[in-house]
């Protein structure tokens, strides 16, 4: 993930390409994968429901990961909303400084941000109207206590997953541009 601590986890994708599991966290449930418990199944349907993702801490460094797998995402078809407040756009889209500015439905809200900072983020996506599908927090990104606010909000979550890497194995690489 990314380098300046903005994910809360010192894992990366090529980790998880490696094969290497994500440690589980303090809000992890037994007998589950850290973070999430949905199956392959589960997880390819919603993949292929969504058509529009924010993405909450992209950057605009393209050996960023937060840049990386949003471009990923956009070439294999998703429109990609950046909330960024530091930049201005990224990807060719206009970056918004919150949810709240987020003009058209989400379908999955994408966090690239520290644990520590999914409370207040949970907050703002409940605040929406309407409400997104589901919320991926990335790989190394998980928060009990906010996950399970959004479930009980009718929210799907996803926690401690790299969207690109479940994207890449369920449905398939996009075409090289």
């Amino acid at each position: 993930m990314a380098s300046d601590g903005e994910t809360g986890g010192g894992t990366d994708v090529q980790d998880e390409r490696r094969g290497h599991a994500p440690s589980p966290g303090p809000d992890a449930v037994p007998g589950e994968r850290p973070g999430d418990a949905r199956g392959d199944a589960s997880l390819a349907a919603l993949l292929r429901s969504a058509r529009t993702i924010a993405v909450v801490g992209i950057k605009d460094r393209e050996q960023e990961d937060a840049f990386r797998i949003p471009q990923y995402l956009q070439r294999a078809g998703y429109s990609i909303l950046p909330v960024n407040p530091k930049l201005a756009s990224v990807l060719g889209e206009p970056c918004r400084a919150n949810l709240a500015q987020v003009d058209r439905p989400i379908d999955i809200v994408n966090l690239f941000r520290a644990s520590e900072h999914v409370p207040a983020h949970v907050d703002e996506i409940l605040a929406l109207d309407p409400r997104p599908k589901a919320v991926w927090m990335q790989l190394g990104i998980h928060h009990g206590p906010s996950a399970q606010r959004l479930r009980d909000a009718g929210i799907e979550v996803v926690q401690d997953r790299c969207i690109m890497v479940d994207h890449r194995r369920l449905i398939g690489a996009p075409a090289a541009p």
